[in-house]
């Protein structure tokens, strides 16, 4: 599957002491997994939508707007 031209971002291939690592600061659970981060790093979103999935882009325009 390929991401919309519109949508930026990094995919990161961890070991699994990085991996640890990820899941305990993140919560995350599985992989793969997407989280949403704002302009300053924040975390928006955890368990973000798939970056194909359209609900992605209407969060994204929602947080430009604010």
């Amino acid at each position: 599957m390929n991401c919309p031209s519109q949508i930026l971002g990094k995919h990161l291939i961890l070991n699994q002491t990085d991996t640890d690592i990820w899941r305990k600061e993140f919560e995350v659970g599985g992989k793969p997994s997407y989280v949403l981060l704002d302009r300053n790093l924040k975390v928006i979103d955890l368990n973000a939508p798939h970056p194909e999935n359209p609900l992605v882009l209407n969060i994204i325009d929602s947080l430009l707007l604010e």
